[in-house]
């Protein structure tokens, strides 16, 4: 497989194809295609470091740094060296690897803060699920969150030898979000959870992200998302479906806990589990979306038995609640809306959706 990447079209979203031999080739294509992306983000960290950030802050970033990229597997690393070499080949602009390993666990340092009461990002994010009469599955959400940070972010469609092929979001030069699906049709969503957890220095998620893309059902991709002592990266709500079956999984650092859903599933902000409420920094916080997209998905399951994707799409289209065009009540915008079958950047109400490509 000869190592390579093209920007492809579909209904008007744009999307990478990259696809390489070895882990190295297939980050050298990334790191050309997405060098503008991975630029964007290293300024946007570089903002973040001069002398107006908190100090303890900085010194939370200064110390922790190392210790992540110590976490990262070597195969993972290899990734990060190709893209690294990409990136430099396309830009022409030199970076140090700590510097572009950063992108793969900065979201894992900034959460880190933020249970300390450090920093307080804007995330949003609403994820639904079912399972229809006939026993397929719909799933789907919307990612909100600070509409900057856009610029940083591409859809990929990856292939590389030994690995399922998989389509995923990657932030700069991240080795991949929690918003994506691979070729055996297994996909995951993401709601981040504010909580007053911090967690340990451990496998950064953008590496536990693309171990769980690497599965063939939904219960071993949300088994996969937590390091071999059972730990998460930090607090959030997963959503993971295959062709037959949905799997839901709430976590805190220190415990995850996974659900088989029967009928449907939504997630955003909150947890259910009453014993972990006190964890919660804004225990109302996304709550009366989290009711009122429930009755949506549940309205709809009830009068036909099933949701098909374009119901999901209008779903995620519906205004002001779930999908956002300006920031209110500490909620972000609306930078991007997946589904097992559709995708696309910004507000679904506002243009068509693409078609994931396999």
């Amino acid at each position: 497989m000869e190592r390579k990447f093209e920007w492809r079209d579909s209904n008007g979203q744009e999307y990478l194809y990259a696809q390489g031999q070895s882990r190295y080739d297939l980050g050298y294509a990334i790191g050309q295609g997405l060098h503008r992306q991975i630029s964007a983000a290293r300024k946007m960290y570089q903002a973040a470091m001069p002398g107006s950030l908190d100090p303890s802050i900085r010194e939370l970033i200064s110390r922790n740094a190392a210790a992540y990229q110590r976490e990262i597997p070597p195969e993972d690393m290899e990734e990060i060296r190709g893209m690294l070499a990409g990136y430099i080949a396309a830009s022409g602009e030199g970076m140090g690897l700590d510097e572009l390993a950063l992108q793969s666990f900065g979201i894992d340092l900034m959460n880190q803060a933020e249970a300390r009461g450090l920093a307080d990002s804007i995330n949003g994010c609403t994820n639904f699920a079912c399972v229809n009469a006939d026993g397929t599955t719909a799933h789907g959400q919307n990612y909100d969150s600070e509409p900057k940070l856009a610029v940083a972010g591409a859809f990929v469609h990856q292939r590389v030898a030994g690995e399922p092929e998989a389509f995923l979001y990657r932030p700069g030069g991240s080795l991949g979000m929690a918003v994506g699906k691979n070729e055996a049709g297994v996909c995951m969503t993401v709601s981040i959870v504010k909580t007053r957890c911090p967690a340990p220095i451990m496998t950064p998620r953008s590496v536990l992200v693309r171990r769980a893309l690497r599965q063939e059902r939904s219960i071993q991709s949300l088994r996969a998302m937590v390091d071999s002592q059972g730990r998460s990266p930090f607090s959030y709500n997963l959503v993971v479906s295959d062709a037959a079956t949905v799997s839901g999984a709430q976590a805190i650092p220190a415990e995850q806990r996974i659900c088989q859903v029967k009928r449907a599933l939504v997630q955003s902000n909150q947890f259910d589990y009453v014993d972990w409420i006190p964890h919660l920094r804004k225990p109302s916080y996304s709550k009366k979306r989290q009711l009122y997209s429930e009755r949506l998905l549940d309205t709809l399951l009830s009068r036909y038995g099933s949701v098909s994707n374009q119901d999901l799409l209008q779903i995620l289209a519906d205004e002001p609640v779930i999908c956002r065009k300006k920031i209110q009540d500490g909620l972000g915008t609306t930078v991007l809306f997946f589904t097992r079958e559709s995708f696309g950047r910004g507000n679904p109400s506002d243009q068509p959706a693409g078609r994931i490509p396999f």
